[in-house]
């Protein structure tokens, strides 16, 4: 039997919080290994649960962010297609394993000139878009699927830019939550570069809360999903986290998206949350708003 000493989400989304008492065979063993040994929960009445040693989450731990996941979908066709590679090759100096997510016809555009990247074949939203747009649960399912820790969820065209080490706390904390990022907008010149408030352009997830995103048709490229993340986090009572530090630099161009998607995207967010009706422009003021309140 599993005591738990710190709320967590099951990978169905169900919350335990803290006293509460569950069986172990609820959980998948390297799951139950997981939040033994960071503290999340300990074992009463039973024998303990013997580990396998080859486990990084027994003996000599490993830092939290030793094995550091990029999660995004690169464009054949951005706006801004030489703030790519840029972006790609500023994640991986940072030490991360860079991840793109796309349908077969893009990753053979795309694979030759990202020799660094590892692409995912993975389901896109082709024929509801203009472009195979992919889901932000596909990034999910895949992080499941392979057991890994945490992800980082970042827009193709971001720079990281973190000379004094700044991200690896937040990476750290975000098992207590969730981790986002304003990005710095610039012409061209990362020293007039402005902070975009008004969305969100990176998440960094931790696996106690892949449970909390279930399958929408909210994608990466289109509206919506950099609101709707936050918004559902904290709904469901997890502490949301705005990075503080200036570190993710993106070059300004064109919307890559319409009204008519925006307004199309508004009604899903409704349907998904079970929110209450109104015009897409207020609905989106006061998700806004309501998540700059309750950032920490």
């Amino acid at each position: 039997m599993l005591l738990i000493k710190k709320q967590l989400f099951d990978h169905n989304g169900n919350c335990y919080r803290e006293g509460d008492t569950v069986s172990e065979n609820r959980f998948k063993p390297a799951y139950v290994e997981r939040i033994l040994s960071s503290g999340h929960a300990e074992l009463i009445g039973a024998t303990p649960i013997v580990t396998r040693k080859e486990s990084p989450l027994v003996g000599s731990i490993k830092p939290r962010n030793a094995n550091k996941y990029a999660f995004t979908s690169i464009s054949p066709k951005h706006a801004m297609a030489h703030a790519q590679p840029l972006a790609v090759k500023s994640w991986i100096d940072a030490g991360f394993k860079v991840l793109s997510f796309n349908g077969k016809d893009e990753i053979d555009e795309l694979k030759e000139q990202y020799k660094d990247v590892e692409f995912v074949t993975c389901r896109t939203a082709d024929g509801l878009f203009k472009r195979p747009y992919v889901p932000i649960s596909a990034f999910i399912e895949y992080a499941k699927t392979n057991d890994i820790e945490q992800i980082m969820i970042i827009n193709s065209d971001i720079v990281l830019k973190d000379e004094k080490g700044n991200l690896d706390k937040y990476l750290d904390w975000c098992e207590h939550g969730l981790v986002v990022a304003n990005r710095e907008d610039h012409d061209g010149s990362f020293q007039k570069a402005i902070r975009y408030t008004h969305g969100f352009d990176i998440f960094i997830i931790n696996v106690k809360y892949y449970g909390l995103i279930p399958e929408t048709l909210f994608c990466m490229g289109q509206t919506w999903w950099d609101y709707w993340l936050p918004f559902r986090f904290i709904k469901k009572g997890v502490d949301v986290v705005c990075i503080k530090e200036a570190m993710f630099y993106h070059q300004t161009h064109e919307l890559q998206y319409n009204n008519a998607e925006w307004a199309r995207m508004t009604k899903h967010f409704q349907w998904v949350e079970d929110y209450a009706d109104g015009n897409p422009q207020k609905i989106t003021t006061d998700v806004y708003k309501f998540i700059r309140h309750n950032l920490k």
